[in-house]
């Protein structure tokens, strides 16, 4: 049997497998968090620089900007980009910290009492 290329249209349209349509902060977002269920740590904390200069670099988190890049899509799409990141640098942070006492994290009082 023949390989066919599934890039090719054919002439019946469900022969055809879809695409994913993920933007790459898209993708390295869902491998962070991927590392955090294997509770893999350094390779979460990695790819969230990874993920910190593409947006920065292709002006994912710049809306406006006179040239956005390749990944910045919508203001919208930009934003929902940060905020994932936000979140995904909260949740490596709980797993980093699951261990500690209570009393380690909070901030210390100073001054005479």
């Amino acid at each position: 049997m023949p390989v066919r290329d599934i890039r090719r249209p054919t002439r019946n349209p469900q022969a055809v497998i879809p695409r994913q349509h993920r933007r790459l902060p898209e993708r390295i977002l869902v491998a962070v968090h991927q590392a955090c269920d294997l509770v893999d740590l350094e390779v979460a904390a990695s790819l969230l620089q990874i993920l910190e200069v593409v947006l920065l670099q292709h002006g994912g988190t710049q809306p406006g900007s006179q040239n956005p890049g390749p990944y910045s899509g919508s203001h919208a799409a930009s934003r929902r980009s940060l905020e994932g990141m936000i979140a995904a640098y909260e949740r490596l942070w709980h797993l980093r910290h699951a261990n500690d006492p209570v009393e380690d994290l909070l901030p210390q009082a100073t001054g005479n009492q």
